[in-house]
């Protein structure tokens, strides 16, 4: 597969739009993400011994194809910060590399480099998620006045920030954040998920 650069030019046709980026993502968290746990009929048998490490790897490292980053990155190349799939495919993501660090940290999957969980690949996989769902936070909110539901879930997904910055012992960076958060969102700093 190809990684992507940051110089790198995006034709119409190779990008997806909104709706496949949304299918793209569900069909990854409703066929894929648990298959370790509960394999379906009709994929390869070598899928059927995938471990939750291959799983790991084959949502977030698919590259242009149909990973969890592949699905971002066509997001913000259309710009949809203003989009609720924006948000929700940026909060599934975030949930997804927390949930990884739950079921990976610490442990090997084989020899070599790459079948260990990489933590520091983790963090900048969280960071490149958390700036663009937090700036579509900021955005939505200013277009529209936020309903009781919609704080609870953006207080639910900022405590995990929080306790994300806390992990990695960076008490000013939490501070900032904290401060940021109350200026920016003050209905949702306010909320007990938060405070």
């Amino acid at each position: 597969y190809q990684r992507s650069s940051a110089d790198k030019v995006y034709s119409a046709s190779d990008i997806r739009t909104e709706q496949a980026c949304y299918d793209s993502m569900m069909y990854l968290l409703e066929n894929v993400l648990d298959f370790d746990i509960n394999p379906k009929a009709g994929y390869h048998p070598n899928c059927q011994l995938a471990t939750y490490f291959d799983i790991y790897s084959f949502l977030r490292d698919r590259g242009e194809l149909i990973g969890t980053r592949a699905v971002r990155v066509d997001m913000h190349v259309q710009n949809l910060v203003h989009s609720h799939v924006f948000t929700d495919i940026h909060e599934w993501c975030l949930r997804f590399e927390i949930l990884s660090i739950f079921r990976l940290w610490g442990r090997n999957f084989g020899e070599g480099a790459d079948r260990k969980f990489n933590w520091q690949l983790s963090l900048n996989s969280i960071a490149q998620t958390v700036d663009p769902l937090t700036l579509s936070y900021v955005v939505q909110n200013d277009d529209r006045e936020a309903d009781a539901k919609t704080v609870t879930k953006e207080a639910a997904i900022h405590r995990y920030i929080i306790l994300i910055l806390l992990c990695n012992g960076d008490t000013t960076r939490v501070l900032f954040y904290i401060d940021k958060l109350a200026k920016q969102q003050p209905k949702v700093f306010g909320h007990p998920n938060v405070r």
